[in-house]
């Protein structure tokens, strides 16, 4: 006679909230650094022509720079001339202007000059002859003065730390350059070449852009450094360290035959530490040039100089950096990584400065992802949880609408917003197209070693994987905040083992609808998993999941490659603390298995109980896989004996 088991089965409420909104992004020093550093930058600037859109440049191309300075330390002055070669760019060019800051005086100028003023931080020059278009002109600006710094650091009179020697140090980004040489000072044009020469006393050193060609002793006690950047360079790339710095070189291997020159000054108190510091950097080149392609400058050098400014600067050849420590390895990551983005290709407009600024923070998740990340060894959730210190959840856009206010040039919307981008960029359209992209994104040769805008790097990656990518950089760039899913899930049919599962998922954000597909994990019965990929694009979306096992949670976006929250349930009850799934077979002769899910703390003994409500049986979980418990009765009583046949009852104990 066959023995009939009557047992409650209850339906599963599942709740999941997104990890990456769980996660608490460490405030550490060095990321800190990374956001304050350029921030601060524009506390002092208050100039009118904050975009440089007022300056009339005239239609001059800038094609090369000649920059000569001498620095008096004692009177914190300089003086110096600039060598400027110009492209008319339209017919009967007679008159341009370039910018320089009215705290240094101009003493003279020669070349293809009939007159000139300076005022309002602008010098006008009108040309000795109209130039057609197409058409090389040349003019010498000769000054002097002592550079205002804007209140701040674009050229810095400063000490050494360990015993006050005197040294200078600049930082001129964004529009920094022209408070200590007249130049055209935009990153919309970048000079094909410039030539350094720096003269300082016997016994300093100086450190600038691309290759240190002589040192020239003047017998009056100084010398004289001539630096070569033979690379297009923006002016705001353009600096100087100098000082009697301890310097080391190392070298950067390649190739089995070919190797890059490695330059660093330091404080002499820091050698130390520098040396040690820095025998990372050729594993930084190796990690970020099979990412992003080829060091941009292998045909000149990489190198970092030590200044007093509290982050740290991605000059070009030559990034200027506040630690040489070991535990700064992401700050110098991501000034290195700048070389490829920032320098090699440079935003055209300062709206446009998550194309340096996300790309660089990026590089340090992808660098995290090689090497590890704390306590993370290399691989995926060593990437997934440094990205998820960059989460963002604030109200700003990654695009600038507003580059006068300075707080929202270098906000860190644009750093960590703009590394997400990339990072959602890089699920929807594969990791193949993704890193091909910004391979062929640096190299094109309709931009590199120039300047961009976003939809040059669109371009590309549309290209690539050959998806329309427009809605995607238009609801990321230009919205504010980020999706937030709702999503219930039910079985609604069951037939010879085969499941229908229909999900529902809502936007409950009150901005903009997104357009993105989401990675929807269902987990089983048995412990194990599928992942489907959706397209989601409206307010209220269904989908229909079929299996061939039970489904007990159903997961959105679990790896979290989404910028969102998300919110998830049974779609038919509400959450407990245990739930029944699968009680099977039912009725039964030999053998019952019941599964559950037990959200509490501890392993959960099971009660089975007659009719009359009297205890038959405890069970104790012979397995479990993540809240999931499996209990097995065998139809007999505590003493070991066969249980009569009738109806029993499953409840927690």
């Amino acid at each position: 006679m066959a023995r009939h088991f009557n047992l409650f089965f209850v339906l599963l409420v599942w709740c999941f909230a997104s990890l990456s909104h769980a996660q608490q992004n460490p405030q550490k020093e060095a990321q800190e650094f990374l956001l304050r550093h350029k921030q601060r930058l524009f506390e002092q600037f208050r100039r009118v022509q904050v975009e440089r859109a007022v300056t009339d440049y005239g239609a001059i191309d800038a094609r090369y720079y000649e920059l000569r300075i001498a620095i008096d330390y004692a009177a914190k002055q300089i003086s110096g001339s600039v060598r400027a070669r110009f492209t008319a760019t339209r017919d009967s060019l007679r008159r341009f202007a370039l910018d320089l800051d009215d705290h240094l005086t101009v003493d003279s100028l020669r070349g293809a000059v009939k007159s000139y003023n300076h005022q309002n931080n602008v010098l006008n020059i009108e040309l000795d002859s109209a130039q057609p278009a197409g058409r090389d002109f040349e003019v010498r600006i000769f000054y002097h003065g002592h550079p205002w710094d804007g209140g701040y650091a674009y050229f810095r009179f400063d000490e050494f730390p360990e015993d006050g020697s005197p040294h200078v140090w600049t930082l001129s980004e964004p529009y920094g350059a022209s408070y200590w040489w007249p130049c055209k000072d935009t990153p919309r044009d970048k000079a094909d070449s410039a030539d350094i020469y720096v003269t300082v006393p016997v016994g300093d050193m100086v450190g600038s852009n691309g290759l240190l060609r002589s040192v020239t002793q003047n017998g009056d006690s100084t010398q004289t450094f001539h630096w070569q950047e033979r690379y297009p360079i923006a002016t705001y790339l353009i600096s100087l360290a100098t000082g009697p710095y301890a310097h080391f070189q190392d070298y950067y291997h390649y190739g089995a035959n070919d190797s890059m020159l490695l330059d660093y000054y330091v404080y002499p108190r820091e050698l130390g530490k520098a040396r040690h510091a820095f025998q990372e950097v050729p594993d930084y080149l190796t990690v970020l040039s099979e990412r992003f392609g080829p060091y941009p400058f292998l045909k000149e050098k990489y190198g970092m100089a030590q200044f007093a400014w509290g982050g740290a600067m991605e000059h070009q050849t030559l990034t200027s950096t506040t630690r040489v420590a070991a535990w700064w390895r992401f700050v110098f990551v991501h000034e290195l990584a700048h070389q490829w983005f920032g320098d090699a290709v440079t935003c055209a407009s300062w709206q446009d400065i998550w194309l340096n600024e996300g790309f660089a923070t990026y590089a340090e998740a992808l660098y995290a992802e090689r090497r590890g990340f704390g306590d993370y060894p290399s691989g995926p959730e060593a990437y997934h949880q440094y990205m998820a210190t960059k989460y963002y959840t604030e109200e700003k856009t990654i695009w600038v609408t507003d580059t006068s206010d300075v707080w929202n040039v270098f906000d860190k919307v644009v750093y960590h917003k703009g590394a997400w981008l990339l990072h959602m960029l890089r699920h929807v359209i594969g990791d193949s197209a993704f890193f091909t992209s910004l391979k062929q994104y640096v190299t094109d040769p309709r931009w590199a070693y120039g300047s961009v805008r976003t939809e040059n790097f669109r371009s590309v990656c549309e290209r690539v994987s050959g998806k329309d990518l427009q809605a995607f950089f238009d609801q990321w760039l230009f919205y504010p905040f980020y999706p937030i899913y709702n999503y219930q899930w039910e079985i609604t049919d069951q037939r010879g083992g085969n499941f229908r599962v229909r999900l529902t998922i809502e936007q409950t954000q009150t901005q903009t609808i997104y357009r993105m597909p989401i990675d929807v994990t269902v987990y089983f019965v048995d412990g194990s998993d599928s992942t489907f990929t959706i397209e989601n694009e409206q307010a209220s979306q269904e989908y229909t999941l079929l299996a061939h096992r039970l489904p007990v949670e159903i997961a959105m976006d679990k790896d979290n490659w989404i910028l969102k929250e998300a919110y998830g349930s049974y779609a038919s009850a509400q959450a407990a603390a245990i739930t029944f799934h699968t009680i099977y077979p039912n009725p039964f002769r030999d053998r019952v298995t019941i599964l559950l899910t037990n959200w509490g703390y501890g392993q959960q003994e099971l009660q089975i109980v007659n009719i009359l409500g009297k205890e038959v049986r405890r069970l104790k979980a012979d397995d479990h896989s993540r809240n999931f418990y499996i209990y097995h009765w065998d139809g007999k009583t505590s003493a070991g004996r066969r249980a009569a046949p009738g109806i029993y009852f499953i409840r927690p104990y």
